[in-house]
């Protein structure tokens, strides 16, 4: 038996799951450790897109997991992780609504 069965969707929504320390970009990152105190690895936006990115010749998990280092320090702070929180809700396209489901 189909369990799903009686779940209808509506063809006008779409769920998208965001993760925030996925998801920083350099200026996001140099906001975040300004407003902290913290002293980035480097002021450089290509450097910083690098050590934010996964290596297209990425291997291992190990690797990949590598590029949210420096992410995960810039929010460990509730005003961290409030800021952060709140650049994902300012920078959403317009139209688009914004559910508050955290996952811990």
């Amino acid at each position: 038996m189909n369990r799903h069965a009686d779940i209808s969707i509506d063809p006008g929504y779409i769920d998208l799951l965001l993760h925030l320390d996925g998801a920083i970009t350099a200026d996001i990152a140099k906001r975040l450790a300004s407003l902290q105190g913290i002293t980035l690895p480097s002021r450089d936006d290509d450097e910083l897109r690098s050590m934010l990115s996964v290596p297209s010749d990425c291997t291992s998990l190990n690797d990949f997991l590598l590029c949210f280092a420096l992410p995960d320090s810039l929010m460990q702070t509730k005003e961290g992780l409030r800021l952060r929180k709140n650049t994902v809700i300012w920078n959403r396209p317009s139209g688009l609504q914004v559910s508050r489901k955290s996952f811990f």
